[in-house]
């Protein structure tokens, strides 16, 4: 499963507010807290994240799921998701998960990144001269 899919798995957990929570990451349907598992009824962004990501068994979509969410809680409200799911409310979560899916889609880069770093000792030219010393003078 994709981080796309992951991502489009914990949106429709908690689309219907009737099925999102704040404050911990899972609740029964009468509000009260619960564990974090399949019978729970309402999820936080986190929570539902979590369940989402626990369906599949690829943890290297599952961290990019998780670094799409967390990049899209920063690039839009500069807080992490679960400030954005506590302090900003259910529409704030759908926008930045909407978000997240997108970015999710983009094309992964495969092309090598050139680093500039000093494997040579220095050339002469790149080398400071030697402070010239004055005697007698």
């Amino acid at each position: 499963m994709s981080a796309e899919q992951i991502l489009i798995n914990t949106k429709a957990l908690i689309e219907d507010e009737s099925h999102w929570c704040q404050y911990t990451f899972a609740r029964a349907s009468d509000g009260a807290k619960v564990p974090l598992s399949q019978t729970a009824a309402k999820f936080c962004v986190s929570g539902a994240l979590s369940l989402a990501e626990r369906i599949q068994l690829d943890y290297s979509q599952a961290n990019r799921a998780s670094y799409f969410l967390n990049r899209a809680a920063y690039d839009m409200f500069e807080l992490d998701p679960v400030q954005v799911n506590d302090r900003r409310g259910h529409a704030a979560v759908m926008r930045m998960l909407d978000y997240a899916i997108e970015m999710a889609k983009a094309p992964i880069e495969t092309e090598p990144i050139e680093i500039e770093t000093p494997l040579e000792a220095p050339t002469e030219a790149e080398t400071p001269a030697e402070p010239k010393v004055l005697v007698g003078v």
